[in-house]
């Protein structure tokens, strides 16, 4: 028997703090098939082995199709992707936002029919099209939704739901020259003098984030503890 159970990407044991919240896997070779999925429903390790036992039958017998037990893509991404970026990411709400266009182009077909002349015409329903402020979209926000297509399709491939990852093949937009921004000194002189009254509890979040060069999200998460007033460099892990 080969099922186990896997939490958020890893195979984990009885002794792991999240057992309760794995989901049960099988995996096996058997007449030059390699399966490798979720058992759908399983709650203990009988329900997963009799899944395995019923799809090694299939195979013996023929009847076995890979094709069938693919996920659909609309349903991947509510049900797979959303969640894990939920925990693992702070811009998940950009994600929610830029998956509602990518669903309404993919919709629910089987993730493993999603090849790179579809996800070129995925792209080319992007370029140049005028966005909700009359603007034309830059290549950059195309880029955007390539990587998070090919981040949905990463997590698929690792967690045994395709076979290959379509974007790899596909060349990203030209983006425009990036601008560089910073503060000037005239200018953080200005910024300091109006810290004061009602905008005083801004003024050491705002040194800190000057001197430093934090971006939001990262400044939000500083803690006392990051400081560091010795010689010696000390590192943090950062939404993970």
């Amino acid at each position: 028997m080969a099922v186990f159970k896997r939490y958020q990407g890893k195979r984990i044991g009885p002794e792991d703090p999240n057992w309760s919240k794995a989901k049960w896997w099988m995996e096996f070779s058997l007449r030059g098939h390699y399966v490798l999925q979720s058992v759908t429903g399983a709650r203990t390790k009988a329900h997963a082995e009799r899944a395995e036992n019923s799809i090694k039958e299939d195979i013996y017998n023929g009847r076995y199709n890979k094709a069938t037990v693919t996920a659909k893509f609309s349903d991947f991404v509510d049900t797979q992707y959303l969640p894990w970026a939920k925990t693992n990411k702070l811009s998940w709400k950009d994600d929610k936002r830029r998956c509602e266009v990518l669903k309404n182009f993919f919709r629910n077909q089987p993730m493993r029919e999603i090849n790179p002349l579809m996800v070129e015409r995925f792209k080319s329903s992007l370029v140049g099209k005028e966005t909700y402020r009359g603007t034309a979209r830059a290549g950059a926000t195309v880029n955007r939704y390539l990587a998070l297509l090919s981040k949905i399709f990463a997590i698929a491939y690792d967690n045994g739901f395709v076979d290959s990852n379509p974007c790899h093949r596909v060349r990203e937009e030209r983006e425009g020259g990036k601008r560089e921004r910073y503060l000037t000194f005239d200018e953080e002189a200005k910024l300091m003098k109006v810290l004061n009254d009602d905008l005083q509890h801004l003024r050491s979040a705002v040194i800190v984030s000057i001197g430093a060069g934090l971006r939001k999200s990262e400044l939000v998460r500083l803690e006392a503890a990051h400081i560091n007033f010795g010689d010696v460099p000390k590192f943090y892990p950062v939404n993970g």
